[in-house]
């Protein structure tokens, strides 16, 4: 899982795995993102490329920053 921080800094984000921090990465820059989201491929000069080869069996999304708890939470429930 990742996500930007709880503390509301934009430019730290988390990587979780099975709802434990796994890392933290600071002096991240945001981007203004207008087109869908969209999950299983990346874009690179406005062409969409990079497809992810394999299959994604889970996948949730939030509006909101979660909370570590709340990610573990998510985390047990899924395991």
């Amino acid at each position: 899982m990742l996500g930007r921080s709880a503390s509301g800094d934009s430019s730290i984000r988390s990587a979780s795995l099975d709802g434990t921090l796994a890392q933290t990465i600071t002096g991240v820059t945001g981007w203004n993102a207008t087109g869908p989201f969209t999950i299983g491929r990346g874009k690179y000069t406005g062409t969409s490329t990079f497809y992810f080869p394999g299959s994604i069996s889970h996948l949730q999304a939030w509006n909101y920053t979660l909370t570590p708890t709340q990610v573990t939470a998510l985390a047990q429930q899924i395991n």
